[in-house]
């Protein structure tokens, strides 16, 4: 059976993907993610380092074949560290770990030695009673390659890494083994091919945070007036490969960079080319920008903007008799100050351009035509309408996903989980979801303030049919309608599946249309225009799938979804706490395609909501 790793993200949709040669996510990052499989040292407040080190106990024991129930108890575990909310800090030294469901005395006290020393005895015993383990683990992070496959290799030809395997497949060594054909040989090259494609980018929400984080902890650096995140990350790019923040600093002389210091970088800053230089922890280089406060603004806005949006700043620049150097802004030989951004584009004719539109081709010209959309805010989102509960694969009981929507402030929720066939995610059969919707409706009665809607996430079968009867679709509140199966369906075939499940009368929104996963999956082969025409013809709602793995439709796709005139749905696809607040990625993505609220199906208020989910609006 091949490890099955649940982290903070990792859903049993993705470990299904696994089963069939597709990646398994662990916490935050992708397994195979061209880092190296150790846990790095632990600091005392990091959740996803110690949930990192518990799924790697749990590995270590499946490859001892120890009880599986032992293993099973580490990752729900994991599992349960990455949910928190508080403090594991805290939890700790209040003794109130124990009190955690699903974790003993034996495993509080693990926890409690890693949390205050930073590393656990237990963990590398394991390492030592089992031969291999560090390259078995480095070789599971290839998709397709299980426990049992990978310890074969590792075993079988005294394989130690991931370079050795590639290397050995090119040799056509694998065949030497029982269960390596030709086919599967080409794949494992595939894959790692894949994996060294990825090496070096990062997915926004895995930078993101730190990235903020990091910009706090600057503004309290010695010296900085200011500091604020640039470059791509402030774009909003899925992927990105560097992080850039600017410093607004009176005395560039006065940087110490022995005082710039923050427990999410990677050892110490270096002073280089006038800036500061380092590494995230566990994430992309750093550059630090340095901007005396009377350039900052202008600064900010060299250190946002794609190469073409600052030709086109610089142009109007020298049309406005100025000229644009590093030095900064310049008429004749006096220099301007460009304290912030607004000022500089006023300067320039134009109103401020959202950093998120500053690759967007035609920009600059539609700023100073006055017709710059209205891009869509966070607060616009009124509810959710995909999220999954306990009762199949999330972690939240509905009475608690009410709750802290509510808390949230939208104004309705849709419980969204698997249907039937989807086993891998705990499905819900007819009657599980006959009780699922008793409790819907239990949730519902303790909680007026907030709407809760009966919705499932229903899987398109291989033929475009839904996975239930058309009676129990027409008790439903609405429908997801997800392709979560056959990814290798030719183009033709899938777009056929596809257009069949819009056409049904009771799909509602169609779940992550492409089914890609950021420096994972690519999208299957599907013709997506025609998928976004269909769905403008028949009313149907697209999803842009805010889970930060998926981020799926991009900017693009959802900018032709607009034109073709069908409506996107944003929605977290949440599988725990954590999950609800995902929203925000998904938001991004809308304001990088130039979407408008009204461009949005879950930006009408509770009361217009019956009619914005009726078909055809």
């Amino acid at each position: 059976m091949p490890l099955e790793v649940c982290g903070r993200f990792g859903t049993p949709a993705e470990h299904h993907d696994f089963l069939t040669g597709l990646p398994v996510l662990a916490g935050r990052r992708l397994l195979f993610q061209g880092e190296t499989p150790s846990i790095r040292p632990v600091t005392p407040t990091d959740r996803d380092r110690v949930a990192d080190l518990l799924e790697e106990i749990a590995f270590l024991l499946d490859l001892k074949e120890e009880n599986p129930f032992k293993s099973r108890a580490y990752r729900r575990a994991a599992e349960t560290i990455r949910g928190l909310e508080r403090s594991l800090e805290d939890l700790v030294a209040g003794g109130s770990i124990r009190d955690l469901p699903g974790i003993g005395p034996a495993l509080a006290e693990k926890i409690t030695t890693l949390v205050t020393t930073g590393s656990l005895p237990y963990r590398d015993e394991l390492r030592a009673a089992v031969p291999g383990a560090a390259a078995i683990l480095d070789l599971t992070r290839v998709p397709g390659l299980g426990i049992k496959k990978a310890r074969a290799v590792v075993e079988g030809l005294g394989i130690g890494s991931i370079g050795e395997l590639e290397y050995a497949a090119h040799e056509t060594r694998l065949l030497e083994l029982p269960g390596f054909g030709s086919r599967a040989q080409q794949k494992i090259l595939e894959a790692i091919g894949r994996i060294k494609a990825y090496r070096g980018r990062f997915r926004l929400g895995d930078v993101l945070p730190a990235a903020e984080g990091l910009e706090r902890d600057a503004t309290g650096w010695p010296g900085v007036a200011a500091a604020a995140i640039a470059g791509a990350v402030r774009r909003r790019e899925a992927i990105v490969d560097a992080l850039v923040l600017v410093l607004a600093v009176p005395d560039p002389g006065s940087i110490d960079p022995a005082r710039a210091t923050s427990g999410r970088l990677e050892g110490p800053l270096r002073l280089e080319a006038g800036g500061l230089r380092g590494r995230l922890t566990g994430g992309p280089p750093v550059e630090f920008r340095l901007a005396g406060p009377g350039d900052y603004g202008r600064a900010l806005v060299e250190a946002t903007g794609d190469r073409l949006h600052l030709e086109e700043l610089r142009a109007r620049a020298c049309g406005a008799g100025l000229r644009w150097e590093p030095a900064g802004l310049f008429k004749g030989d006096t220099s301007l100050d460009n304290p912030d951004e607004p000022g500089l584009y006023r300067r320039l004719g134009l109103p401020w351009i959202p950093p998120e539109l500053r690759d967007l081709p035609g920009a600059v010209a539609l700023a100073a035509e006055g017709r710059l959309p209205r891009l869509i805010e966070d607060r616009d989102i009124r509810g959710i309408l995909h999220v999954h509960s306990s009762w199949s694969d999330g972690r939240l009981g509905i009475e608690a996903i009410v709750r802290r929507s509510s808390g949230l402030g939208y104004q309705y929720v849709g419980i969204t989980d698997h249907s039937r066939s989807a086993r891998y995610a705990r499905g819900l059969s007819l009657e599980s979801l006959r009780q699922q919707q008793m409790q819907i409706d239990a949730a519902q009665a303790g909680t007026p303030g907030i709407r809760v809607l009966k919705g499932s996430e229903v899987d398109i079968l291989p033929d475009g049919s839904l996975d239930y009867p058309d009676d129990v679709l027409a008790g439903l509140d609405f429908v997801v309608a997800s392709v979560h199966s056959a990814f290798g369906l030719k183009e033709s075939d899938q777009t056929a599946r596809v257009v069949r499940a819009l056409r049904h009368p009771r799909t509602t929104i169609l779940g992550h249309p492409t089914g890609r996963l950021l420096l994972a999956r690519e999208p299957y082969a599907i013709d997506l225009d025609r998928v976004l025409q269909v769905a403008a013809e028949e009313g149907v709602a697209v999803e842009l799938n805010a889970h930060p793995q998926r981020l799926d439709l991009d900017a693009g796709a959802c900018r032709r979804a607009k034109a073709l005139g069908a409506r996107i749905a944003i929605d977290p696809d949440a599988h725990d706490g954590a999950g609800l607040t995902d929203v925000r990625y998904g938001v991004a993505t809308a304001r990088r395609a130039g979407l408008e609220a009204a461009d949005v199906l879950n930006t009408v208020p509770a009361e217009r909501l019956a009619t914005a989910l009726t078909r055809g609006r």
